[in-house]
């Protein structure tokens, strides 16, 4: 891990004794721990996974960009990434691992793509700069704790229609910390405007002291249309 130095720029596929083979996967661990490699980057579309701990403790890391191809990012994936401000998450992600950004306190917001199921407990853990986050429509699982920690997280958009279900190790306990006290309490839960009751009923989002209505004015001015999102307190 220590020849990993400076700017990493994989190709998708790599050849061998002339054969080509395509890159679907970066292993558990495989850039672990590689504390002089600066940016990450990957082009093309073939690659799939990321593993477990596969950029876990790149303290030196400013960038890693990933494919939109990606479907799951593994656990402690892109852990104690410190010096990140930013991290797109691929837009055809369906599962976000646990501790899967714990830890990774310069990044300032967050968008969940709308492909994202599940999102791993402790995932966003401790992002001490975190302001924003986005979750996209297709949410419907939060593990335990994700944004606990997350002390300046003041707006959540949660564009769920039906509040995703929340969970604790000990599934016999209803899980009331999703977030920390200080956004369950200075933050706003911004949801589509429906919801905004049932928000208010479940377990892990009832908390929020302040729930807005997400609404939405689609127009047509000439050969464009236009959409509005706008925020509507309840």
């Amino acid at each position: 891990k220590t020849a990993v130095t400076g700017d990493i720029v994989m190709e998708p596929t790599v050849t061998y004794d002339g054969i080509e083979y395509t890159i679907t996967s970066i292993a558990d661990k495989a850039f672990e721990n590689a504390t002089n490699m600066t940016s990450f980057s990957m082009g093309g579309e073939s690659l799939l996974t990321v593993g477990a701990k596969a950029f876990k403790d790149c303290h030196a890391a400013t960038s890693i960009k990933l494919p939109s191809s990606v479907t799951s990012l593994g656990s402690e994936s892109i852990e104690t990434c410190g010096n990140l401000t930013e991290f797109v998450i691929p837009a055809n992600c369906v599962t976000i691992g646990n501790s899967a950004f714990r830890y990774c306190d310069k990044i300032i917001s967050i968008v969940i793509p709308d492909k994202v199921t599940t999102v791993g407990g402790w995932s966003f853990y401790n992002l001490n700069a975190l302001t924003t986050v986005t979750i996209g429509s297709g949410v419907t699982s939060i593990g335990q704790e994700p944004f606990t920690g997350c002390n300046g997280l003041r707006t959540f958009i949660c564009n769920a229609v039906t509040p995703p279900a929340t969970s604790n190790i000990n599934t016999s306990e209803p899980l009331t910390y999703t977030f920390s006290q200080d956004t369950y309490n200075q933050g706003k839960l911004i949801v589509p405007g429906g919801s905004v009751n049932a928000y208010k009923e479940v377990e892990g989002w009832k908390n929020f002291k302040n729930v807005i209505a997400l609404t939405t004015t689609e127009f047509t001015v000439g050969n464009y249309r236009y959409e509005v999102t706008d925020f509507d307190k309840n």
